[in-house]
C-alpha cells in the first residue's frame, strides 16, 4: 500500500526547495501545489484520497492547480507516470497544509506531514523581496504579514505535533540545506522510500552547494522591519517545534 506524504510550512520557508529534494528519490512523488486551490477552507472538503489515484493526479484540471505546464511534456509525463506506479510514497506539497491538517489526516488515514521550518527574518525577507517584484502581480504581502504568519502558523505546527505525534515530522532549513549531509541522511531514513540512488545524492549536492553565499546575503529588510521581526517573532515556538518532531 502506497503511503501518502503532504509537505507544508510557513509559505517562503523553503517548501519548494523540500519537494525537489524528496523528488529526488526514486520511490517517491511529491507534487508542486498540485492541488493548490483545493487547500483553502471554502474547498478544503473536496479533497480525498481518490484525488491521489494516477489517473486523477497525473490529469491536473485549472480548477485544481496553477501548475498545469508540464502536462505538455510528453517524455515528462511518460517518466512520471511509470514513477508514479513504483513509488513507495506520493503526495502534495501546498504550504497552506497545515492549516487544514484534520482533513487531510480524515481522508488520507496513511499519510504524515513533513514540516519545514526557517528562521523569520529570512522569511520575511523573501515575503518583501517578492512584494517588490514587478513581475510578481499575485502577491500583495510584506513583512508585517509575514510576522504574524509566522507567529500563528508555528503555533499551529506546535498544536499538531502534539496532537498527532508521530505522523508529523520537521526538518530544519538552516540544516537541510546547510550542505551536511547527517541531515538529509535522517531526512531519507524518515522517508523510509527505499533504496536511494547516485542521482539523489548528487541532487543534494548541487541543491546545497552555495548555501553560505546565500544566507549571506544582504535583507532587504529596513532597520525598523528588521526590529519588528526580531522583537515580534516567538522563537520559543519555534524552538519548541523542534524539539518535539525534529527529524
Amino acid at each position: 500500500m502506497k503511503r501518502y506524504l503532504l509537505v507544508s510550512g510557513i509559505a517562503r520557508s523553503g517548501t519548494t526547495a523540500l519537494t525537489d529534494l524528496l523528488n529526488a528519490h526514486p520511490g517517491v512523488v511529491i507534487g508542486q501545489e498540485r492541488f493548490f486551490n483545493l487547500v483553502t477552507p471554502e474547498r478544503i472538503r473536496e479533497m480525498d484520497e481518490t484525488l491521489f489515484e494516477p489517473g486523477r493526479f497525473l490529469e491536473p484540471e485549472r480548477a485544481e492547480t496553477h501548475n498545469t505546464g508540464w502536462r505538455s511534456d510528453e517524455r515528462y509525463v511518460s517518466f512520471l507516470r511509470d514513477k508514479f506506479a513504483r513509488a513507495a510514497v506520493i503526495g502534495d506539497k501546498v504550504p497552506n497544509y497545515f492549516w487544514h491538517a484534520e482533513r487531510m489526516f480524515a481522508v488520507l488515514p496513511a499519510s504524515r506531514m513533513l514540516l519545514i521550518t526557517r528562521h523569520p527574518l529570512r522569511v520575511a525577507d523573501s515575503w518583501k523581496r517578492r512584494r517588490l517584484d514587478p513581475a510578481d502581480t499575485v502577491w500583495g504581502a510584506g513583512a508585517k504579514q509575514a510576522l504574524a504568519q509566522w507567529n500563528a502558523g508555528h503555533e499551529k505546527m506546535v498544536d499538531l505535533v502534539r496532537r498527532y505525534g508521530s505522523r508529523m515530522g520537521v526538518v530544519v532549513y538552516e540544516d537541510l540545506f546547510s550542505g551536511t549531509v547527517h541531515h538529509f541522511n535522517r531526512l531519507l531514513s524518515w522517508l523510509d522510500a527505499g533504496t536511494i540512488t547516485r542521482h539523489t545524492m548528487e541532487f543534494h549536492n548541487r541543491a546545497t552547494a552555495g548555501w553560505a553565499d546565500r544566507e549571506d546575503r544582504d535583507l532587504l529588510l529596513d532597520e525598523g522591519e528588521i526590529e519588528m521581526i526580531v522583537n515580534g517573532a516567538n522563537l520559543e515556538l519555534r524552538d519548541e517545534l523542534v524539539a518535539l518532531a525534529r527529524i
